[in-house]
């Protein structure tokens, strides 16, 4: 019995450590996910507060004109 419940113990923790690696790396990826955001939203608010004030914004008509 005691054979037993050191074997579901080992396993027990093993899947902790697994889940732990895991969750670390999900944390990396979210990070790299999160500063693709942050410069996205600080670009479009840069461009919006000073590039949008000066040029009015282009339609796809205009794009097509020769």
């Amino acid at each position: 019995m005691d054979r037993l419940l050191d074997v579901f113990a080992t396993w027990l923790y093993g899947l902790k450590v697994i889940a732990i690696t895991l969750a670390v790396i999900m944390f990396i990826s979210g990070l790299d996910d999160f500063f693709i955001d942050v410069v996205y939203w600080v670009r479009r608010i840069k461009r919006k507060l000073s590039v949008y004030r000066r040029y009015p914004r282009m339609s796809y008509r205009e794009l097509y004109k020769p």
